[in-house]
């Protein structure tokens, strides 16, 4: 027959029942050899201590914008007590009120009538 060079090189595939199990054969591994065992990645010294110095940069920038927020979150605050006060100086500025000149009506006064006495 004329067979070439290169199709005599190839190797034959088995025939038969048997050869065909094989071939559709998968090789079993244990569990334990599918893990990748990797050791720790050992880093320089010179990445470690560049690491530590973006790492201390970062906080120190944190710590200043928490500080830039306390501000004003303080000064807001002071802001609203300062209005309260002023709002409560403005009421007692506008009051209408009567001077008890006996200080013996103070003491027939019920509790309620006792909440609204102010002493000025």
């Amino acid at each position: 027959m004329g067979e070439t060079d290169a199709e005599a090189q190839k190797p034959k595939a088995p025939t038969g029942l048997r050869a065909l199990k094989s071939a559709t054969k998968v090789q079993k591994t244990k569990f334990s050899s599918l893990k990748q065992k990797t050791g720790t990645v050992r880093t320089s010294y010179a990445v470690k201590k560049a690491e530590r110095e973006a790492h201390k940069e970062m906080k120190r920038r944190e710590n200043e914008l928490k500080a830039i927020l306390q501000e004003e979150k303080d000064e807001e605050r002071r802001k609203v007590q300062q209005r309260r006060k002023q709002k409560e100086e403005n009421e007692k500025k506008g009051m209408v009120y009567q001077k008890i000149t006996n200080t013996k009506k103070l003491k027939r006064l019920t509790k309620n009538q006792m909440k609204s006495v102010m002493k000025l």
